[in-house]
């Protein structure tokens, strides 16, 4: 497939750097959404498409698009590297049934698709994430990958210059649904993983971003859109994310 490919990750890198900070470019479909300061996360799905979160699109009025800007190839947020690219989407297409989450229900159809009328220019540092197909189920268990450049100390308003990897394990629903847990409002179009000590984990996300997953194949697939949840600080609240094989009718229809 043409997709869910990771040119210059390199194995033996990962052990060199340590810790959280991802290898340089090592996660090519990863996109930075400029809101105002506060940024979202985003996958290249296509070289015309970039998928998000809803949360992240709804603030926009339609005469702000034109503001927005998308970065490929981001690294360091702190400063030009060289090789970014930008883009400026020019139509946005937020889920028909999208209802934002409070504090105690994650909403709906939490999942927006951005069109950019250039194309995307693939190479090894810009490249396309898989989508699910319908079968594709990834166990309880699994370690998958949330990235992002997410708030460093909870709700301090402080990002990470540089972008974050960190790994962690799918959760059953009926563990994420558990009275310790969420008490059953984690409904089908929600996935949940993540750790149930809690600790700074969750924060290391963007809203919008990407949980990845490696299929027996070695391609990546989108499988999760970090959406809600009571982010990193409290045990037993694991991250909550949109099912994105859930989304694929809207995002078939869509592309």
């Amino acid at each position: 497939s043409n997709c869910g490919k990771r040119p210059l990750y390199d194995p033996r890198e990962e052990r060199i750097i340590g810790g959280q900070e991802a290898a340089k470019n090592t996660w090519p479909w990863m996109v930075t959404v400029n809101n105002t300061g506060h940024w979202c996360g985003g996958s290249i799905i296509d070289p015309h498409w970039v998928v998000t979160a809803g949360h992240c699109v709804v603030p926009w009025s339609p005469r702000a698009i034109g503001t927005r800007v998308l970065r490929f190839a981001e690294h360091d947020s702190s400063r030009m590297e060289g090789y970014e690219q930008y883009a400026i989407p020019d139509r946005i297409h937020l889920h028909p049934g999208f209802v934002i989450g409070g504090v105690s229900h994650p909403g709906y159809y939490d999942i927006a698709l951005l069109h950019l009328a250039k194309p995307i220019q693939f190479s090894d540092r810009i490249q396309p994430i898989c989508l699910p197909q319908d079968d594709t189920e990834f166990p309880a268990g699994k370690m998958c990958y949330l990235t992002g450049w997410g708030e460093t100390v909870l709700d301090s308003g402080v990002f990470s210059p540089t972008l974050k990897q960190l790994k962690v394990p799918l959760v059953n629903k009926s563990v994420c649904n558990s009275n310790n847990s969420y008490s059953g409002i984690i409904h089908e179009q929600f996935m949940c993983a993540g750790y149930n000590q809690g600790g700074q984990d969750g924060c290391l996300g963007d809203s919008g971003g990407p949980l990845s997953c490696q299929t027996e194949s070695g391609d990546w697939v989108l499988t999760g859109l970090m959406s809600w949840g009571e982010k990193c600080a409290l045990p037993d609240k694991y991250g909550v994310y949109t099912d994105v094989r859930r989304m694929l009718p809207f995002i078939e229809s869509t592309l």
